[in-house]
């Protein structure tokens, strides 16, 4: 019987038994370099290392594939450890990726120390002809870089898509380990040339390597489309100008944060740019443009960590300060308002500074953000009618509205003083 089963189509059936094998031998490889892609894709949008080397990662992955299947029956020593170096690279580059996108750094000393030994012991082998212990070497040696990888991030893991990454990694360790013993097995337990299937191990090889790759890779596209995802909607509630959080990104945030207010204090500065219109008409938009961003930048770096900076608009800067007092906040506004002052850029000939005029005010419980942003709105007001350079707080506008009830009270007096003293005055005129 033909290899097709039916002799009168034998020469048909070899021709589709060829076709077919042709197409799996190219599946892995066109898989893995629109993987590759992928990754790349994702790194140009996201400038991310770690990205691009998984996909350099994949991209040699699928030239192994192609070399390893051409060369599958190749006794030629030197052909036979370009494909076994490339092959451990895929795993070191996926390894390396992997870690700088947890750890922002890679073990590269013992990955190339373990890379190094893999090698020297697999042409060691090689040269020996011990086929299955060969066999054996290379898929340990590829698990245990896979498990040092793994042991590096297991620590930095937030949340389930971290931890779905995790398990498949294990299970290529996993398969690293168990699938050539049971090759061993299947092909009569020995561990001598004589019983040493090459083809099913390549074949079974190319298969669970395309299944754990696939794994993978579907797996760390959801954690790089997590963050992805996380960036646009970052973006989104961020100031362009000065990367400051806009109005929409501090109501997102502190809402949160003010519902922790009954655990400590919360206050809010609000910074208004003094006379920024003049700076506008004098030296153009482009400097008053520049002037935000210096602004924009003492406010992040003037506060202190965990506070939120928001730019609301035009030349308004907002400070949240979680776990802050009114006193607190006052000094952290003085700072402020002296780093204001002290700033200044060059245009031309000319200095340009600004100063700035600071409202503060501290949350009540249950009070919301917008109900203390108008408190410390009012306080901002007062500072700019005190002659501005200055800060005001709640406390300052209830002290303000005592010495004006103290004024309404002294003219009131006066009033009925001087009406008193014309009453008499006629009264006299008449009795005289």
């Amino acid at each position: 019987m033909s290899a097709s089963g039916f002799p009168a189509y034998g020469v048909f059936g070899q021709i589709l038994l060829m076709q077919a094998d042709f197409i799996y031998q190219l599946l892995n490889p066109l898989v893995f370099t629109v993987f590759a892609l992928g990754f790349f894709a994702i790194q140009k949008i996201r400038s991310d290392s770690s990205a691009k080397l998984i996909g350099i990662s994949y991209l040699v992955g699928a030239a192994v594939f192609i070399a390893d299947t051409i060369f599958i029956h190749s006794d030629n020593f030197v052909i036979r450890m370009l494909i076994a170096a490339a092959y451990a690279s895929t795993s070191v580059l996926a390894v390396s990726g992997v870690n700088i996108y947890y750890r922002k750094s890679a073990p590269w000393r013992t990955l190339m120390t373990m890379f190094v030994i893999h090698l020297a012991l697999y042409g060691t082998l090689l040269i020996l002809k011990m086929d299955w212990i060969r066999s054996l070497t290379v898929n340990f040696g590829v698990g245990l870089i896979f498990m040092v990888g793994l042991i590096q991030i297991r620590k930095h893991l937030k949340d389930g898509l971290d931890k779905l990454l995790f398990v498949v990694g294990l299970v290529n360790c996993t398969h690293c380990f168990i699938r050539p013993i049971v090759i061993a097995i299947l092909a009569g337990g020995t561990l001598d040339s004589s019983t040493h299937d090459e083809a099913l191990f390549v074949i079974s090889l190319h298969l669970f390597m395309a299944i754990s790759a696939i794994a993978t890779a579907m797996s760390m596209f959801l954690v790089l489309g997590r963050d992805v995802l996380e960036e646009v909607q970052d973006r989104s509630d961020r100031d362009p100008l000065t990367g400051l959080l806009n109005r929409r990104g501090l109501e997102k945030k502190a809402e949160a944060l003010l519902a922790k207010a009954k655990h400590g204090p919360v206050s809010v500065i609000i910074a208004d740019i003094d006379h920024f219109k003049a700076v506008n008409d004098t030296y153009g938009h482009s400097t008053g443009d520049d002037i935000i961003q210096l602004i924009g930048s003492i406010m992040r770096e003037g506060v202190p960590d965990g506070a939120l900076t928001v730019r609301l608009g035009g030349e308004e800067f907002l400070a949240f300060l979680p776990n802050t007092d009114l006193v607190e906040a006052r000094e952290i506004g003085e700072k402020l308002r002296q780093l204001f002052e002290a700033a200044s850029l060059r245009v031309g000939s000319d200095a340009v500074g600004c100063t700035a005029s600071l409202g503060i005010a501290q949350a009540l419980p249950e009070e919301g953000l917008n109900a203390l942003t108008i408190r410390a709105d009012r306080a901002l007001y007062l500072a700019k009618n005190s002659g501005r350079n200055c800060i005001k707080c709640e406390t300052d506008m209830g002290i303000s509205k005592l010495r004006l009830l103290h004024l309404e009270l002294r003219r009131h007096a006066q009033t009925v003083a001087k009406r008193a003293k014309t009453s008499k005055d006629q009264s006299e005129s008449s009795v005289g």
